[in-house]
């Protein structure tokens, strides 16, 4: 909304009416001695509008700087910040919105290292049990000729596919939260009058490197596991219950 500046100055004027100092010294004189018989005659006092210009005494608090380019917008503000005054533009108002996302990440980031570290001693209590479950399965392939090497492998195998598995259901639980968060976020952004949006997103290289950091984790959490059940005697394994 554009005003004209002598109507948006009259809105900031305080405007009341005062007794004046005439009256009020008038008043004064007219005083009458409650135990005279002299009767005083009413008086009536005189009152005077004063307009207090609040602009004048406190100034503007805000003003706001068109610029010709978004790319001139920096520079503007640093040349207005030399005159002693604050300036901020939108891309620093971006920059700090981006820090705290950055600080959030950080913390998000330790807590999926926490729960990397708890998924890993999950896979290796799984193919343990695994392991315990199918003991006389691991007898018969011992004794029909696997290896093992051949043993070792098929449970790292199983535990690298279980990591796998685990890193696509942890992207698509991640993906379903940016699909929340990127339309309040946007909301915001568009209050504050900041034409971008989405700026949470899942690149490709995060995908590939979360899947691939899952598949290792559940590999080497299934080393131990696997090198347990290569060793197996197949006569023991056979008779196990």
């Amino acid at each position: 909304m554009r005003a004209p500046l002598a109507w948006a100055r009259q809105m900031e004027e305080q405007q009341m009416y005062q007794q004046t100092a005439t009256s009020i010294a008038k008043q004064k004189t007219q005083n009458c001695n409650p135990d005279s018989h002299i009767q005083c005659a009413p008086y009536q006092p005189q009152y005077a509008l004063v307009v207090t210009d609040e602009l004048a005494i406190n100034g503007y608090d805000s003003l706001t700087v068109k610029v010709d380019s978004v790319s001139n917008a920096a520079a503007v503000a640093s040349s207005i910040r030399k005159l002693g005054v604050g300036a901020a533009d939108a891309q620093s108002f971006i920059k700090s919105q981006l820090a705290i996302f950055n600080i959030i990440g950080a913390v998000l980031g330790g807590i999926g290292g926490i729960a990397l570290v708890v998924a890993a001693v999950g896979v290796v209590n799984t193919m343990v049990m695994a392991i315990l479950e199918r003991t006389r399965e691991i007898g018969v392939m011992r004794a029909v000729g696997a290896k093992r090497s051949t043993v070792s492998r098929l449970f790292t195998i199983e535990a690298s596919v279980l990591g796998f598995l685990g890193g696509i259901v942890g992207l698509g639980i991640g993906y379903a939260l940016i699909l929340i968060a990127n339309p309040i976020i946007n909301k915001q952004l568009k209050l504050n009058s900041i034409h971008t949006s989405n700026i949470i997103n899942l690149p490709v290289w995060l995908i590939l490197s979360v899947i691939g950091v899952t598949t290792v984790i559940g590999m080497l959490a299934g080393l131990y596991p696997a090198r347990r059940a290569a060793k197996l005697d197949p006569v023991e394994a056979l008779h196990y219950e």
